[in-house]
């Protein structure tokens, strides 16, 4: 009779652990709703514009000739050069890197945020901890 008594209790004090989860979830106070809308704010139209002028300068870099590429059967890029035009592979090169490299940018510019936010985390609790020392 103690084994099942201690089963008993047990499992309504997580009953009612779960119950306040629940409750300061919200759970069952309106309608489920699984559709969260996205709207395009100022980063996203400036991300979409650079991609927009990336893709239009390495195109008409490429449509000029001053960027050109193959493979078969020997690797040939065109090369930067003494004359003039040069600057203007040069920039096809790096607007090609730089559209090429987007997703690693973004992806690097939220782990920082990320880590700026933890850290003013981390340092919130040991604000808490030592608040929380210094009153007892």
């Amino acid at each position: 009779m103690t084994i099942t008594s201690a089963m008993f209790s047990w499992t309504m004090e997580n009953a009612i652990y779960v119950s306040d989860a629940m409750q300061l979830r919200a759970y069952g106070t309106h309608k489920r709703k699984l559709y969260l809308p996205h709207r395009f704010d100022p980063r996203n139209w400036f991300i979409l514009a650079s991609i927009g002028i990336l893709t239009a300068s390495v195109i008409s870099v490429k449509l000029t000739g001053f960027l050109s590429a193959s493979f078969n059967p020997v690797i040939n890029v065109s090369g930067i050069t003494t004359h003039r035009n040069s600057l203007v592979t040069i920039f096809g090169i790096a607007a090609f890197a730089l559209l090429a490299n987007i997703p690693l940018l973004l992806r690097s510019y939220d782990f920082f945020l990320h880590l700026v936010q933890r850290r003013r985390s981390l340092n919130l609790q040991k604000d808490y901890i030592n608040e929380s020392y210094r009153s007892k």
